[in-house]
């Protein structure tokens, strides 16, 4: 029975029995820790929307609201401490890349059935918060993720999930990073939400 509920939760979860619920949880994940969770689009820090704690069966999965323009966005590393210190950034030490190696990808894009999901991972100043922001006008999908705070010198590693609801079609996504009044395109791309 247990097998049965857990396909039932990711069958619900991503529309695929006709019903759409991003709180679909399995009875024995934990509830999650860290900062208190927060409802909406975009967030201020800890998780926003969460489907799957961490260690159990659907581990890391953060599907799409339901509602078209809606997002959903988790924090993982140095910004989802619950105190912006040096102390907490030095936890999360940035990840140096070997000279002459090619640098990755700067996000991640993945679609699904009912939206898009973005994975950034990015070394960042320590003693900073985030917020992020999605914004979709017709065929074209904004995100922006916002670093705010008095900067420490010590650089740290983090990873922004952000999932948007979209309805099935094209679209033109865009991922934006603003820090101290300037804003970065860390990715421009279209993609075919199924």
């Amino acid at each position: 029975m247990r097998g049965r509920v857990l396909v039932f939760a990711v069958a619900a979860a991503t529309g695929l029995c006709g019903c759409r619920s991003p709180e679909v949880r399995p009875t024995e994940d934990p509830p999650p820790t860290g900062p208190a969770l927060d409802a909406g689009a975009g967030g201020t820090g800890g998780i926003t929307g969460h489907l799957g704690a961490s260690g159990g069966p659907l581990s890391g999965l953060m599907l799409p609201p339901g509602t078209p323009g809606e997002s959903l966005t988790r924090f993982e590393g140095c910004l989802a401490q619950a105190e912006a210190t040096e102390a907490a950034g030095a936890r999360f030490p940035s990840r140096a890349r070997s000279r002459g190696a090619p640098a990755g990808p700067a996000a991640q894009v993945s679609t699904v059935s009912g939206g898009v999901l973005i994975t950034h991972e990015l070394s960042h100043a320590c003693c900073l918060t985030a917020k992020v922001t999605s914004e979709v006008l017709g065929t074209k999908v904004t995100v922006q993720e916002t670093l705010s705070g008095s900067p420490c010198r010590c650089l740290c590693q983090s990873t922004v999930r952000t999932s948007v609801g979209l309805s099935k079609g094209h679209y033109q996504l865009s991922l934006v990073q603003a820090s101290g009044g300037a804003a970065t395109s860390v990715l421009e791309t279209e993609i075919d939400v199924p």
